[in-house]
C-alpha cells in the first residue's frame, strides 16, 4: 500500500494543515489532534507553540465568528457567548469578547432589524400578536423579553415594517 511506511506526522504539523483550512479553537484542535491518535502532551505542547507564534488565538477566532453573527444572523449577547463556547472558545474570553466588542446598542440595533424582518415577513398587526408569533423566535436568537417588548412595540407604531 502506497505510504503505509510513511511516519506519521507531528502533532504541530497536522495542526497546521488543519489552520490551514480554517481557523480553529484551541478546544477544537485538542478534539480533532486526539481524535487522530496525538498524545494528550504532544498536543498541549504543539498548541501552546502555536500559540506562541501566533498561530492559534481563541481571541481572533471569537471575533471572526462575531462579525459573522452580526453581519449574517443577528443574535443577542447571550445566545452569541453560547455560540462561542459551543466552538471551543473559553467562557469567560467569550463574554469578555462580547462585553467588550458588542455594545448594548448595537445588539438592540440587530434587534429591531430581525424584528422588523419577521413582522414584515408574517404580516403582523398587532403587538399581541407580534409578542406571541415573533417573541419566542427572537428570544431563541438570545434577546431579552424587555428589548424584545420595545423592539416589537416600536415596529408596529413605526407603521409600514
Amino acid at each position: 500500500m502506497p505510504g503505509a511506511n510513511r511516519e506519521k506526522s507531528s502533532a504541530r504539523d497536522c495542526a497546521c494543515r488543519l489552520l490551514g483550512r480554517r481557523d480553529h479553537s484551541r478546544r477544537e484542535l485538542f478534539l480533532k489532534l486526539k481524535k487522530r491518535g496525538y498524545g494528550e502532551a504532544e498536543i498541549v505542547q504543539a498548541l501552546q507553540k502555536l500559540e506562541e507564534e501566533g498561530l492559534l488565538d481563541d481571541t481572533h477566532y471569537a471575533r471572526k465568528w462575531l462579525h459573522h453573527f452580526r453581519e449574517n444572523k443577528p443574535l443577542g449577547g447571550t445566545r452569541v457567548v453560547a455560540e462561542l463556547a459551543r466552538r471551543g472558545v473559553d467562557i469567560a474570553v467569550a463574554r469578555e469578547l462580547v462585553a467588550r466588542e458588542y455594545p448594548r446598542e448595537e445588539e438592540r440595533a440587530l434587534l429591531l432589524q430581525a424584528a422588523r424582518k419577521e413582522v414584515g415577513k408574517r404580516g403582523i398587526k398587532t403587538l399581541e400578536e407580534a409578542l406571541s408569533r415573533v417573541g419566542p423566535f427572537l428570544a431563541r436568537r438570545g434577546f431579552g423579553g424587555e428589548d424584545i417588548a420595545a423592539a416589537l412595540e416600536r415596529v408596529l407604531t413605526e407603521g409600514d415594517p
